[in-house]
């Protein structure tokens, strides 16, 4: 997954974010998928000051969200539109944004499709909006918006 933040002129300057993701999931029902995502190494390229200067500072956070995932159309078709939301926490090496705090809730949706190859593999590309806030638990509250492209692969162990 990575993204860039949507707002580069407020809350804390242009940065942008990379990160690696695990997510575990079961069906809920035949178009319904409950979720547990990990995002071990989410790191953030941020500016330092305000207003943003040149100075910047990558930061390294861990994720840890639960989800759903939709899929709208009937399993006959051989690609899966999907809607997806996801919401947890996340706790960083250092303030994020940088006048915020270190630790944060996060709040994802978007769309995407999944593409079955095989009868196991089913690789996938999705659209997410991802929101970055403290909640009102510090001193401030800055909080960041950003587009997501992520691109992944769904082992299912069961054939579909």
């Amino acid at each position: 997954m990575a993204g860039q933040q949507l707002d580069h002129l407020n809350h804390g300057g242009y940065s942008e974010f990379v990160s690696p993701s695990l997510t575990v999931s079961r069906p809920l029902s035949r178009r319904l998928e409950g979720s547990i995502n990990l995002q071990p190494a989410l790191l953030v390229n941020q500016p330092t000051k305000q207003p943003p200067t040149d100075e910047r500072q990558t930061v390294w956070a861990a994720v840890l969200d639960v989800g759903l995932r939709w899929y709208p159309f009937p399993a006959r078709w051989s690609w899966q539109p999907f809607v997806e939301v996801n919401a947890g926490i996340l706790g960083a090496s250092h303030r994020v944004p940088a006048r915020g705090t270190d630790f944060n809730f996060n709040a994802q949706s978007g769309v995407g499709v999944l593409l079955p190859y095989g009868e196991r593999w089913h690789p996938y590309i999705a659209a997410r909006w991802y929101h970055i806030s403290n909640g009102n638990l510090g001193y401030r509250n800055p909080s960041w918006d950003y587009w997501a492209v992520v691109a992944g692969g769904k082992l299912s162990f069961k054939p579909s």
